[in-house]
């Protein structure tokens, strides 16, 4: 027998299956929330709650019902997970999955007032692409570093437009170079760009240990997304706080706004470009890093869309 802090929110079906309720998110939101639904003077306190079932996903391992293994984050099924019943049966995920099965445990307990957010590098007001002043400096800056080989740089494209990227931390990007080799592929340390006659730049990897994410052993998850999932909990003082349940971040409390999340989570923004070297038709996938979050501590570099 489980004990719920209030009615189970039910109907506004979406990704997380929200007219369904899984047994794993039931158990787990119970015993991680046990003991922590009233205040000091023992009055509800739905927000005790939300922390409480929070802490489940803090150690990086969260066990379904019946199952000894810690499941993934970005593991070898997450890109073929699409709704919560997936995610249960292959243990593996992607992070709305992740967002989606917190914003799940909340509504078992009657907490409507989360919600899945979607941040986006989001140049120019459109969800993830670059605005038009970026998409020149973008050009200009492959102009000038691929010189004669510009022409075989294409870019990623979405409605039109050139797609932008997001990178989570750790990189060692630097200030005086703007392209890195995704060593995230089969690339190798190094590649040689003959931008022109008898000159050459090079272009090296800055990929180091990420930030842990779910599952174990996962000490260096993929590090380049077009966008990310997390968790807005709507407190009930009338704030918003931000939780991040595919890495189990923050590692106590909750990140208090927008810009902590993105100081604690990115390395920086640009988008992933395409360089297909002659005569050999080596292709390979090259960071663009227009922006270091470094640089921009206290301003807010993505946006947020609930």
């Amino acid at each position: 027998m489980y004990l719920l802090h209030n009615t189970p929110v039910t109907g506004n079906p979406g990704n997380g299956e929200e007219t369904t309720y899984f047994y794993s998110s039931i158990h787990l939101s119970c015993n991680s929330a046990h003991g922590k639904g009233t205040n000091g003077a023992n009055n509800p306190d739905p927000d005790a709650v939300a922390a409480g079932i929070y802490d489940e996903f803090r150690d990086r391992c969260v066990k379904k019902f019946g199952s000894a293994n810690c499941m993934m984050y970005w593991g070898q099924s997450a890109p073929n997970c699409h709704n919560i019943s997936q995610f249960l049966d292959l243990e593996d995920a992607s992070c709305g999955e992740w967002a989606s099965f917190y914003n799940d445990m909340l509504r078992v307990h009657g907490l409507s007032s989360g919600s899945v957010v979607i941040v986006y590098q989001d140049y120019i007001n459109n969800r993830g692409v670059l605005n038009p002043a970026t998409k020149l400096a973008l050009q200009s800056n492959v102009n000038v570093f691929f010189g004669n080989e510009a022409s075989k740089v294409s870019f990623p494209m979405l409605g039109g437009q050139v797609q932008s990227s997001i990178f989570v931390k750790n990189w060692a990007f630097n200030t005086n170079e703007l392209f890195y080799l995704d060593r995230d592929s089969d690339d190798p340390f190094q590649v040689t760009v003959p931008y022109a006659q008898g000159m050459t730049h090079s272009i090296h990897g800055a990929e180091v240990s990420g930030v842990s994410a779910q599952g174990t052993g996962n000490l260096n998850p993929p590090s380049i997304f077009t966008n990310h999932a997390i968790v807005a909990y709507h407190d009930s003082g009338g704030q918003t706080v931000y939780y991040d349940p595919s890495y189990g971040t923050p590692a106590a409390g909750s990140y208090s706004s927008p810009i902590a999340w993105e100081s604690a989570s990115m390395a920086g923004y640009g988008t992933v470009i395409t360089y297909k070297k002659i005569p050999n038709q080596e292709e390979y996938e090259i960071m663009w890093v227009y922006e270091l979050e470094d640089n921009n501590g206290s301003t807010l570099q993505t946006s947020f869309h609930e």
